[in-house]
């Protein structure tokens, strides 16, 4: 299968009796896409949901992978979402958090999202099939906010619980717990991960040392974090929750709407672009 803008084929093996849905699965595996790419063979798009017999291919033909840009949301409802930003369409449910998630974040390697929720747990997801991989359970209040570090090995998260917390992906424990003292509404972490910044709802905002867990400075008067618009790859498009229990997505040169996301049951609490093609 060939990824534009890739610079490899990528040789996906699969039984007879396997679907193009099936194949289209593992190429979102192997070449760590955020969601299934339109297949097209010989110029033709070939149906999902047909056999790789029924839609006349053998073994050595090659296909052509279309990628599109994904959205994630996540809702009141309970759910995070995958949506194809070109089509308006719902690739992947993730359903598992018995409250309100609050955030979500596709790992840089897309390869996993994390999601946080009310229920206080931080679960994490494969791309491919959206099954929940782990369940991290610590904080004692909400979970505003969940993201991996940028070698996709770590996982930031805060809490209502006015808490930080980094985790280890591997071993599936928090590593280092850092107490703001108030609801940490937003966090990020250095490249090098060894400065944490936290924002809490008093407006302060601290910085922290991730080695020794001790806090270097606080900073007084931040403003409190609010929705924020999420940018394509390609600087194109943005996406944004409507208040409403659907997402927006909008083309920056225009200002005009191009889809609005429904399927959600509830208020989407927040909307983002994949890091990736």
């Amino acid at each position: 299968v060939h990824v534009p803008n890739r610079p490899m084929v990528y040789k996906v093996r699969v039984k007879a009796g396997s679907t193009l849905r099936d194949v289209g699965a593992v190429v979102v595996r192997k070449a760590a896409l955020p969601l299934r790419p339109r297949l097209l063979h010989e110029g033709k798009h070939v149906e999902p949901s047909l056999t790789l017999w029924e839609a006349g291919l053998r073994s050595g033909d090659e296909l052509v992978a279309q990628t599109s840009a994904a959205v994630l949301t996540t809702s009141k409802d309970g759910t995070a979402r995958v949506w194809n930003a070109k089509t308006g369409t719902c690739e992947l449910t993730l359903e598992g958090h018995t409250e309100a998630v609050n955030c979500a974040a596709f790992a840089p390697d897309c390869k996993s999202i994390v999601t946080g929720s009310d229920d206080a747990s931080v679960k994490v997801w494969s791309v491919d099939l959206g099954e929940c991989l782990m369940t991290l359970k610590g904080h004692r209040g909400p979970v505003l906010c969940a993201f991996f570090s940028s070698d996709s090995n770590r996982l930031i998260t805060t809490s209502e619980d006015g808490t930080a917390k980094i985790w280890g992906v591997k071993h599936r424990c928090c590593e280092r717990t850092f107490r703001h003292g108030r609801p940490v509404l937003s966090a990020t972490i250095s490249s090098d991960l060894k400065s944490l910044r936290t924002t809490g709802q008093d407006g302060t905002l601290k910085i922290w040392n991730t080695k020794s867990g001790g806090c270097d400075r606080t900073m007084l008067g931040q403003t409190q974090a609010s929705y924020m618009a999420s940018f394509s790859i390609d600087g194109t498009l943005f996406a944004t929750p409507s208040g409403e229990a659907h997402a927006k997505i909008f083309d920056i040169s225009t200002g005009v709407c191009t889809q609005e996301l429904w399927g959600h049951e509830d208020i989407v609490l927040s909307a983002s672009f994949a890091p990736t093609l």
